[in-house]
C-alpha cells in the first residue's frame, strides 16, 4: 500500500505541476495575442495611412508636387522594441513632412 500512496503523491506533484505549466503558458498565450491584436490594429491604420502617403510620394516623385519628403514615420528608425508603443501613442508619425505649408496651385 505504500508503494501506491508514493505514486499517487507522484502523481499529484506531476499533476500540480502540469498545472502550474498549463497556466504560465495561458499567460504567455493571452500576452501574444494581446501583442498581435495591437499589431493587426497597427497594420490596418498603416494600410488606410499608406495609401494616402503613396499617393502623394508617387506624384511627388512624378514632379506633380514638388516640396514632399514623406511621412514623417517613415524618415527616421524607431527600435523595434519600442516600434508598437510609439506607433500606438504617437499620431504625429503619420504626418507628411514638406518644404513648406504655402499652397500654390499651379495653372
Amino acid at each position: 500500500m505504500t508503494t501506491a500512496k508514493a505514486e499517487l503523491s507522484e502523481v499529484m506533484q506531476q499533476l500540480q505541476t502540469e498545472r502550474t505549466d498549463k497556466a504560465q503558458t495561458d499567460q504567455q498565450i493571452a500576452k501574444l495575442r494581446m501583442e498581435l491584436e495591437g499589431m493587426r490594429t497597427a497594420a490596418e491604420r498603416a494600410k488606410s495611412t499608406n495609401k494616402v502617403a503613396n499617393i502623394l510620394m508617387a506624384e511627388s516623385a512624378a514632379g506633380r508636387i514638388p516640396g514632399v519628403y514623406g511621412r514623417l514615420g517613415d524618415l527616421g528608425a524607431i527600435d523595434p522594441k519600442y516600434d508598437c508603443a510609439i506607433s500606438s501613442a504617437c499620431g504625429y508619425l503619420d504626418h507628411i513632412i514638406v518644404d513648406t505649408v504655402r499652397f500654390s496651385h499651379a495653372t
